[in-house]
């Protein structure tokens, strides 16, 4: 099959007799003289890329549409028993509202549960990996697709914002370099979801004194924007680095000891699903591109083991703090002398999980180590972290894109690792 340009079958009918009329005999008529005397033709083959990419794109157009309607049925259910005002809320403060709310008589019983479950499949969707790319954005109250350009373009007009060029690094979110009206340099994070967005705000609020964590300048909540400070020179702390467990337990030591306000975090328990979920997710990925079926195998079948002993951690501990949540050395940045800490994924919890996340992120051979020495200098229970440690480690082998994966599995192999497993 070859791709036969118009223009050359109009060459064709021309000088055929009939004046170039055009009807079906004769354009599949000299279509097919094209074809078959000319050897320069653009042959058509099957592109497997393409035809994912048009998958997906089927596949967000369902996502937004299902959307769309969901938004409808709660603008619905919110008119039918609220005052009309200028501005809706967003699911956050929708969800406060709706706490609120105490039926009058038993008209007024029913759109506030259907309220409810138009939310919760909101934030359900919201949590969807399908439903996040880096070039669109769905507004959940005014039924608006907005794409990461119009979001820009809406931040830089609000906060008067020279914008430059795109950060590298950014997966669920879109992070550009941007000139403030002032001059100073700064950072303007477009986050994949509302709820991450204040939940991601809400923490840099908590830890704004603190000095280890980015400063927050503004947030913008109808197009879940950041912006934030820019760190300079901005390097990712090195894995492994001499000091580095030092530095770390100075940062946790900050993060830890300030209370969250009246926002409320998710709590870790619970996420142990997720977090399986997504683990297969990548090594599903991982092992398609790499043509290596059985990677990860021993990792794979621990994350049942794995999700239990995180819920068991989750649900026994005695202190739960307000956690950074992604406490990995890519995201502790130079800024000056010091270390500062970014895209946090704040969740409330054990700080052991934050300590064996950290520990999770080195060299293979000293994540033990580091867990346990990290742990004695915030005071913390050893056996805790060292099982904490266990559970990201896990999780993180079972991912499979590290460098060091072979480490990673033979570290899986261990009796001491296999121990600690078992609880």
């Amino acid at each position: 099959m070859v791709d036969v340009a118009a223009k050359l079958a109009a060459r064709v009918r021309l000088f055929t007799t009939g004046h170039n009329r055009k009807t079906d005999a004769r354009d599949a008529h000299s279509i097919a003289i094209v074809a078959v005397r000319t050897t320069t033709l653009r042959v058509l083959r099957p592109d497997g890329e393409l035809e994912a990419l048009r998958m997906r794109c089927d596949r967000r157009d369902e996502l937004t549409r299902l959307r769309v309607q969901t938004v409808t049925g709660c603008n619905g259910c919110w008119l039918s028993w609220s005052p009309p005002t200028h501005q809706r809320p967003d699911t956050l403060q929708a969800k406060a509202i709706l706490a609120t709310v105490r039926p009058r008589d038993i008209a007024s019983e029913g759109p506030a549960p259907a309220a409810a479950g138009q939310l919760a499949e909101l934030v359900r969707m919201a949590s969807s990996p399908d439903v996040h790319s880096h070039t669109c954005f769905v507004c959940l109250w005014d039924n608006r697709c907005v794409s990461a350009a119009a979001r820009l373009r809406t931040c830089a007009r609000r906060w008067c914002l020279h914008v430059g060029e795109r950060l590298p690094g950014g997966f669920r979110s879109d992070v550009y370099q941007v000139l403030r009206p002032d001059g100073t340099e700064a950072v303007l994070k477009l986050c994949g979801s509302l709820e991450e967005a204040h939940s991601e705000a809400a923490a840099l609020q908590v830890w704004a004194e603190t000095e280890v964590s980015v400063a927050l300048f503004d947030f913008d909540q109808q197009a879940g924007a950041l912006l934030l400070e820019r760190l300079q020179p901005g390097s990712a702390m090195p894995r492994g680095q001499v000091g580095s467990v030092d530095t770390a337990a100075s940062m946790l030591s900050s993060l830890h000891e300030r209370q969250p306000a009246s926002f409320r975090f998710r709590d870790v328990a619970g996420t142990s699903p997720s977090h399986e979920r997504h683990a297969r997710d990548d090594l599903v990925h991982e092992r398609r591109t790499r043509d290596e079926p059985r990677r990860a195998m021993a990792a794979e079948q621990a994350l049942p083991a794995v999700g239990a002993l995180m819920e068991r951690l989750s649900a026994d501990t005695e202190r739960k703090v307000l956690l950074h949540g992604d406490f990995l050395t890519k995201n502790l940045l130079r800024d000056g002398d010091g270390y500062r800490a970014i895209d946090p994924v704040p969740r409330l919890g054990d700080p052991c999980a934050d300590v064996g996340l950290f520990a999770t992120d080195q060299p293979a051979l000293i994540i033990m180590d580091t867990a346990a020495e990290l742990a004695r200098l915030l005071d913390l229970d050893v056996d805790r972290a060292t099982a904490w440690s266990v559970v990201w480690t896990v999780l993180q082998t079972a991912q499979a894109w590290r460098e060091d994966q072979q480490a990673l599995d033979e570290l899986l192999r261990t009796s001491m690792f296999q121990r600690l497993l078992d609880g």
